[in-house]
């Protein structure tokens, strides 16, 4: 009898029960997410987790911050100690001199990875400015190029903020930047950074430089950039390092 009375109760309020349990459920698996969504919205909030893309090969790991400013890319060793970074909160580019330099982190940006390289594209207004991350054999380059159709020529300045790692020294075209680094008995590698004059623009660019300890800025000056919807080379920067060896009576 009760069992009869118990099939003609669920039978007549099926939908109910339906409902009822499927709150159940969907209460208990939101239960199971919130410390995960909470706990992942406290590590954004205190800048431990970042998105990162990177590329790698036997010498060196290329890798972007995805919501970060820094780290544009960086270049490490492959046990992961820091080279070279590229700072995207104070390399700026300016347009037509207009004196209001743009972080390239103050931009629309998508970023593209392959097995070599990475694509960084960054848009504002009329004008795109494309970096290509590739990995070689023994080096790392990066070549800047521009597009803007806005005006008839552009004159354009991109300044690029490179830090490197208190452990490192750094060369720039055959000149060495921190000769009089503290530390220097616990210097570990040698960072080369050169500019390949063969990879100008069509129009004249120069360049100029300024520097401290542990960081470098690249300042190019390219005038007279026709506005035509074609990309024009900037700019093309190689790097490369060595393992400093210290003599046993060091």
């Amino acid at each position: 009898m009760k069992s009869k009375f118990t099939i003609r109760y669920i039978s007549k309020n099926i939908n109910k029960i339906i409902i009822a349990v499927s709150y159940i459920i969907l209460f208990f698996l939101l239960l199971g997410l919130v410390p995960g969504i909470l706990y992942q919205e406290k590590l954004v909030e205190v800048g431990i987790w970042q998105e990162t893309r990177e590329v790698k090969n036997d010498s060196f790991i290329i890798r972007y911050h995805m919501n970060s400013g820094d780290n544009k890319p960086t270049v490490l060793t492959p046990s992961g100690d820091e080279l070279l970074a590229v700072d995207g909160w104070e390399s700026t580019i300016e347009k037509d001199n207009d004196n209001s330099p743009r972080s390239m982190w103050d931009h629309i940006f998508r970023n593209v990875a392959a097995s070599s390289f990475i694509i960084h594209n960054i848009t504002w207004d009329n004008y795109q400015l494309m970096q290509t991350a590739r990995l070689w054999e023994n080096q790392v380059t990066f070549e800047y190029e521009f597009l803007s159709t806005e005006n008839e020529n552009i004159q354009l300045t991109l300044s690029l903020k490179h830090r490197y790692d208190n452990y490192s020294t750094l060369t720039f075209d055959n000149v060495k930047i921190n000769e009089n680094q503290e530390n220097k008995l616990f210097v570990r590698y040698a960072v080369k950074l050169e500019l390949d004059n063969t990879f100008a623009a069509e129009k004249n660019v120069r360049y100029s430089m300024d520097n401290a300890l542990y960081w470098l800025r690249l300042t190019f000056y390219a005038e007279n950039i026709p506005a035509d919807n074609n990309w024009h080379n900037v700019a093309r920067l190689v790097m490369s390092y060595s393992l400093i060896e210290r003599e046993s009576q060091e």
